[in-house]
């Protein structure tokens, strides 16, 4: 197989297409997915664009792979089938501009998809060197591909008889932040990343471990990560990009604990910190947290309520944990911790989403 990039989003894998794949598919030879386990469909690779991809062959060789500013298809993670495909037609020109296009197979719309590879692909085009502004168009009479684009940020330019002309400029992208995380549990191959993040002053300040070795960040989480504990880790991913952890348990379940917060058994506990200091201080604790919430901790029927116990001294945070909704309980004196901690509930009824 030949190398190609992908950006993984919360329920797609979005992935340029190497050589040997596009050689493939112009021959109308099936190999080309099973070579990279994906699930072949009738309702992808339509007439139109089997034109698109012999085009963008033209200008690769064996040497020269996608670049990223050419064709990505998207696959969906549940069944590893083709949902769509879009990206850039080239790279920047001397203004730092690029075009983007997508499409989404007729079963699949409608569902946000387009949303998301989209967001991802901008995301992206806007870490490249070079890139400026990335313009995009739209037939007239497609107000849902219109409405897409004015969601992610873009802005009408001009129209013609037939098209919509949009574009989006580097320094006025703010994203869609709500809809660009996502969570993964944490695996043993994060476990050298939480050993850096536990070596940051940022995340050490507040996230305290005496030993941040690998050895000791390893002991610490093995156990969860293999069930041998009851508590649930997760990264919190933006786009395809890890920057923080994220926690949850009952807090019934450490008795030793339960005895200060006195919790009942439907109450969850929460922990977070932000790993990359590019995101710190941004607004991006309360978007993780928020979702966090809403789409872990809450879907569980049997929790009623989240408990969370940062440090009086932890202003920040807790101002944080407000904006969510979070109401003081109490003051508690923790003696294994050495420490207090300035309880803080959020009950599922008064639970205010995004």
């Amino acid at each position: 197989m030949n190398k190609m990039q992908t950006i993984e989003t919360k329920r797609m894998i979005l992935m340029t297409m190497p050589v040997d794949f596009i050689d493939k598919l112009i021959v109308n030879d099936d190999t080309a997915y099973s070579d990279y386990n994906i699930v072949q469909t009738d309702e992808w690779l339509k007439n139109e664009f089997h034109e698109i991809i012999v085009k963008i062959r033209e200008g690769m060789t064996e040497e020269k792979e996608a670049s990223g500013f050419d064709a990505w298809i998207f696959i969906d993670k549940a069944d590893r089938t083709i949902i769509g495909d879009g990206g850039f037609k080239g790279e920047p020109d001397s203004e730092g501009r690029i075009d983007i296009g997508y499409g989404i197979v007729e079963s699949r719309r409608g569902e946000g998809y387009g949303f998301e590879a989209v967001s991802a692909l901008i995301e992206w085009g806007f870490r490249q060197k070079g890139v400026k502004i990335i313009t995009a168009d739209s037939n007239l009479d497609n107000t849902a591909s219109q409405n897409l684009l004015e969601k992610i940020g873009m802005k009408r330019i001009k129209s013609d008889e037939t098209l919509v002309y949009f574009e989006l400029k580097k320094n006025q992208y703010t994203g869609e932040p709500y809809d660009s995380i996502w969570f993964r549990r944490l695996t043993e191959i994060d476990l050298k990343l939480m050993a850096q993040w536990f070596n940051t002053d940022f995340v050490n300040e507040w996230y305290k471990m005496d030993d941040t070795s690998y050895e000791k960040v390893s002991a610490k989480y093995l156990p969860r990560i293999n069930g041998e504990e009851s508590t649930e880790c997760y990264i919190a991913m933006h786009f395809d990009k890890p920057v923080g952890f994220v926690q949850t348990y009952f807090i019934k379940d450490y008795p030793d604990y339960n005895k200060y917060v006195q919790a009942d058994d439907k109450t969850a506990g929460a922990d977070i910190f932000i790993g990359e200091e590019e995101y710190i201080h941004k607004g991006w604790g309360a978007i993780i947290l928020k979702k966090f919430i809403y789409e872990v901790i809450f879907c569980k029927e049997n929790v009623n309520s989240c408990i969370m116990g940062p440090e009086p001294e932890n202003t920040a945070a807790i101002k944080t944990y407000e904006k969510i909704g979070f109401k003081y309980l109490r003051t508690i004196r923790n003696p294994e911790e050495d420490s207090d901690e300035y309880l803080m509930e959020l009950r599922k009824t008064k639970t205010k989403f995004l």
